[in-house]
Formats: C-alpha cells, structure tokens, sequence
C-alpha cells in the first residue's frame, strides 16, 4: 500500500475533524499529564507523538 501523502489520502474522514478537536479541548487530567510530562518533554527514547 502506497503511504498517505497529499494526492492520496483515502483514511481520512472530514467529518471527525470537530470531535477530534473537542477530544483534544475537553482532555482528562491524566492525558493531559501524559502529553506535558512525557510526550512533550522527549522522553520517549526519540519517537515523535502528535496529538
């Protein structure tokens, strides 16, 4: 299978965009601890997380 890329993006789905976004908004504090003390701070033995 070809990777996604700007000609061929056939996994995504426009109309999650808004939950996505209120997921990212609305998150627990656990997640939220996650993505501050370990995501974010690089502490991952050099593997890059988007949210």
């Amino acid at each position: 299978m070809e990777p996604a890329g700007p000609n061929n993006n056939w996994h995504y789905n426009k109309t999650l965009r808004p939950l996505a976004k209120a997921l990212r908004n609305n998150m627990t504090k656990a997640e939220a601890c996650l993505w501050k003390y370990a995501l974010r701070a690089g502490q991952m033995n050099g593997f890059s997380f988007t949210r």
